[in-house]
């Protein structure tokens, strides 16, 4: 399986949003919608993801989204679509979905769904992981790892909020400063973003991200295995819209 480099290129279109997203380890990441960026951003933070390829395989004449690389679970493929579209187009997507899985598990690998419900599912935090990301761009005037294992070394006594965190950090910097630092940290998956329970990016609850982490996920959260998403989808609202669909089972 040649899973290195993406088999089919995203070309420019005016139906959808289109580009490249570049991952914290440099990875260029081609999307052909919103829910895919916003997916490639979603699974960049997600300790647990060591790796991402877009459209990294063939399987008869489909190309599903992406590889997902894991620590601890080996690797995902993975079809990225809004789930009304998923439910109400499942009788004409079934059979390909179905092929995909057997191929997948004859593989050795998992296949699954990547969706909105499951990367808009905590209200703030993808608006924030875009902050993260954005604060960690910023220029500095020297790099200091001794202050990324103070923050480690604080985290490891338990989660925090961002702000508590900076507060605790005993250095000679204003608080943008901090920001920075912890937002490094965050990029480079030495901690994790737990909670986001208000807009605010100093509210945010952050975590080590060590391999002994209790709150370290070991799967990536934003999958929904080919097995689980066929039995929410029998009993799932959307089907009940005018125009619903048959399940295969």
């Amino acid at each position: 399986m040649a899973d290195s480099q993406p088999v089919r290129k995203v070309r420019a279109n005016s139906r959808s949003v289109t580009g490249f997203y570049l991952s914290c380890r440099g990875e260029k990441l081609e999307f052909e919608s919103q829910l895919e960026r916003d997916a490639y951003v979603f699974l960049d933070f997600d300790v647990c993801v060591c790796r991402i390829v877009t459209q990294p395989i063939r399987i008869a004449r489909y190309v599903p989204d992406c590889l997902v690389e894991t620590t601890s679970h080996g690797k995902f493929i993975a079809e990225i679509k809004y789930e009304r579209e998923l439910v109400m187009r499942w009788s004409e997507l079934a059979d390909t979905y179905s092929h995909a899985n057997d191929y997948c598990v004859a593989e050795g690998l998992t296949y699954g769904f990547i969706t909105d419900a499951s990367i808009y599912a905590e209200r703030w935090r993808l608006p924030l992981l875009k902050q993260v990301r954005f604060i960690s761009q910023q220029p500095t005037n020297e790099e200091d790892s001794s202050l990324q294992k103070q923050l480690v070394a604080i985290l490891s006594k338990g989660p925090l909020a961002i702000a508590s965190l900076a507060q605790k950090l005993d250095e000679p910097l204003d608080y943008s400063a901090k920001l920075r630092e912890i937002c490094n940290l965050l990029i480079a998956s030495s901690a994790t973003v737990l909670k986001t329970p208000t807009p605010k990016l100093a509210d945010c609850i952050v975590s080590v991200a060590g391999p002994n982490d209790s709150h370290r996920p070991s799967v990536p959260n934003a999958i929904v295995s080919y097995s689980r998403f066929l039995e929410r989808i029998k009993t799932h609202p959307y089907r009940y819209l005018k125009g619903g669909v048959r399940v295969v089972s």
